[in-house]
């Protein structure tokens, strides 16, 4: 499902009420999405709504404030997707 601006009532990000709209179209709750991003100014609300948040280092020096899980590359993603799935998923870890 692609979400766009216009089924976010043109609330973009970082706004919580944008990441509220996107879990409720999904039916999912905040704490069973994850976000990834290249700017942690958009991580913040999510991490605080309860999301998993995964910055993408590109290249500015930012820190990771907000981040749950700081990658330097897309490519990486498996890697904490695989760790995830460690520390939430217990016997069902090999299922993500």
């Amino acid at each position: 499902r692609i979400v766009d601006v216009r089924d976010v009532e043109y609330e973009g990000k970082p706004h919580p009420v944008a990441y509220r709209r996107v879990c409720e179209i999904l039916g999912a709750l905040p704490e069973e999405c994850l976000l990834v991003d290249d700017n942690t100014r958009n991580l913040i609300a999510a991490r605080e709504l309860g999301m998993v948040t995964v910055l993408v280092q590109d290249g500015t020096g930012a820190t990771g404030e907000g981040a749950d899980f700081v990658i330097s590359e897309i490519e990486e993603l498996g890697t904490v997707l695989a760790r995830i799935a460690l520390e939430y998923g217990g016997e069902n870890a090999g299922s993500v």
